[in-house]
């Protein structure tokens, strides 16, 4: 797949079939940067999903609620989770190291009122993990993990999520709005490669209530 500019001339480079949807997404913002447009929140996100490479850094918080929606929005983090360390609740997150750095993301997280948690074994709390995503009606869109993040995010400061969905996946939301009982499974566990299978359940799922 190639990627041109209005004159003909190539504005990012070839995609080839192995890199998939991250790549994808890559070139296409990388093609909107280069011919000066501007580029949408929920594309960069899936450009950044799956970092080749990841650091982690963990944070005491007094709440992990509130903790994993302060800490899930700082520039570089590629994913959060909310659990236990020493009897502490805490929050672990997964850092883009070409994006950011252990140091940066602790000077922000200090600033914010959240200090590191030191060495210790890390007990995932999955009922309360992306717990503003958990308790929306968001939780039945399907998203990569990165988007669960920045909307889990979003919705713990009252913000904007608009910026993080696609077009389809708002959509979705609107449906779910005008039907709540719809039956849709909740979709909190999607991982990148899962979202074709995730989404083609949905469309099962409004394919039955058009027979009901």
């Amino acid at each position: 797949m190639r990627f041109v500019g209005g004159d003909g001339r190539e504005v990012a480079p070839r995609l080839t079939h192995a890199e998939g949807a991250v790549g994808l997404a890559r070139r296409m913002v990388a093609a909107l940067r280069a011919t000066g447009r501007e580029v949408p929140g929920w594309l960069a996100v899936v450009a950044d999903e799956g970092a080749e490479t990841t650091a982690e850094a963990t944070f005491a918080t007094a709440c992990f609620w509130e903790g994993e929606g302060a800490l899930g929005a700082l520039p570089g983090v590629t994913g959060s989770a909310a659990g236990f360390q020493g009897g502490r609740e805490v929050v672990r997150l997964e850092l883009d190291p070409a994006k950011t750095s252990r140091e940066a993301v602790e000077r922000a997280a200090r600033g914010l009122g959240y200090a590191p948690a030191g060495d210790g074994r890390f007990a995932p709390s999955a009922a309360d993990d992306k717990y503003h995503l958990r308790h929306s009606p968001l939780r039945f869109v399907p998203m990569t993990p990165l988007q669960r993040t920045r909307v889990n995010a979003a919705l713990a400061r009252a913000g904007d999520v608009d910026a993080w969905l696609s077009p389809r996946q708002r959509a979705l939301r609107d449906a779910i709005a005008r039907r709540p009982d719809g039956g849709l499974p909740e979709q909190l566990d999607v991982g990148r490669d899962g979202l074709a299978a995730a989404w083609a359940r949905v469309g099962e799922t409004f394919s039955e209530r058009k027979t009901d």
